[in-house]
């Protein structure tokens, strides 16, 4: 199968064992080269993680990758140094959609392929991207992409738990806060369905396109849906105050906001919806027109 033999020549892979795994750890096995294309929450920890991972990777907007990604969760169990009997049983499950689709005809391939075009399309326009700044392709070395990725990761854990914080103690949805473009993609991926809900792009989402596609390159609005265990699925730690919550994020201010959220005790401090947000920008908007408007009358 093409796509097999081009992973394994993307890892440096030249030998296989009885199992077909690969008998060294594949190259560039464990990184995440470009945040603004990823799906968050893949693994390989458990039959269940598999499971879902497969799902998630098997969405409109992954399909032509998703050999790519459910391969690499693959190896990865494979070649962890403590790995356990459930990522045996995780490695179980890829297997059986490798095997599957290493069974698939030639022509039933060539029909995935077309596609793949579009998809292949929103890919590039992500990562040529601002959003994408601190990609892989874009590093001058290796340590430098990794330093990045962790001040990103640092940043984007203090951006949200701090928000978090406030939100949940003033019960605010007025309270704007900095967010850059890379830290924000580094915490939410990619538009698309992840395990911690999902992130839309509200211009695409306007005009009734898939989940997957955005038409703004993260300089518009954009809606993220957190309704699984904020804690344990963005990894904000045990002291977060919010199991879930939608924000709002303004690429062109590199600015969030939270607007609805629930706390661990389960009293809902949700202050606006999304819809009444929108409703409200527009709103002002109007007033803006229309006071610019009298100014210039008046002046002439």
């Amino acid at each position: 199968m093409e796509e097999a033999k081009e992973w394994d020549r993307c890892h440096g892979i030249l030998e296989k064992d009885n199992n077909n795994n690969a008998t060294i750890i594949p190259k560039n096995l464990f990184t995440d080269n470009d945040p603004a294309t990823t799906i968050k929450g893949n693994g390989f920890k458990n039959a269940i993680v598999a499971t879902k991972t497969i799902e998630l990777a098997t969405q409109p907007g992954c399909k032509y990758k998703s050999y790519w990604t459910i391969r690499a969760m693959k190896e990865r169990a494979v070649h962890h140094p403590h790995q356990t009997p459930a990522m045996k049983e995780a490695i179980f499950i890829f297997d059986v959609w490798l095997k599957k689709r290493s069974d698939e005809k030639k022509d039933k391939i060539m029909e995935l392929e077309k596609e793949y075009i579009v998809e292949r399309q929103q890919r590039d326009l992500l990562i040529k991207s601002f959003a994408n700044n601190h990609a892989r392709r874009y590093c001058k070395s290796l340590s430098q992409f990794l330093k990045l990725e962790k001040e990103d990761k640092a940043d984007a854990l203090k951006t949200i738990r701090n928000a978090g914080e406030i939100f949940y103690k003033t019960k605010d949805s007025d309270v704007s806060f900095n967010f850059l473009a890379t830290s924000f993609v580094y915490m939410f991926g990619a538009p698309g369905i992840h395990n911690y809900g999902s992130h839309i792009c509200e211009e695409a989402n306007k005009v009734n396109l898939p989940a997957y596609r955005c038409l703004c390159r993260y300089k518009g609005k954009h809606v993220v849906k957190v309704i699984n265990n904020a804690k344990e699925k963005l990894k904000l730690g045990k002291r977060f105050p919010l199991t879930n919550f939608n924000l709002i994020y303004d690429g062109e201010k590199q600015s969030g906001i939270i607007l609805s959220g629930s706390g661990c005790d389960n009293n809902s401090v949700k202050q606006r919806s999304i819809k009444s947000y929108f409703s409200r920008m527009i709103g002002k908007n109007k007033k803006r027109k229309k006071s610019t408007a009298y100014k210039q009358q008046k002046e002439v």
